[in-house]
């Protein structure tokens, strides 16, 4: 599929990096660029967290039943 974009100075310069580094071309450099930066956002939003619980006691001397009142 063809696509027209605008690329930022520094990204062009670091893809042509690539191309020169790697022996690749432009569009490989700038697919494989693009898919790594799918990857990892993808790869970001389903970080998987664990959540610790805590158990509340009551001190002795409150009293709930008021805890409310003003």
């Amino acid at each position: 599929m063809r696509i027209t974009v605008t690329l930022d100075d520094d990204v062009v310069a670091a893809l042509k990096r690539i191309e020169r580094e790697e022996g690749a071309t432009f569009d490989r450099a700038l697919n494989t660029a693009v898919r790594a930066g799918l990857a990892s956002s993808t790869e970001t939003a389903r970080a998987s967290y664990s959540v610790e619980p805590f158990r509340a006691e009551i001190q002795p001397g409150i009293d709930l039943t008021t805890a409310t009142d003003s």
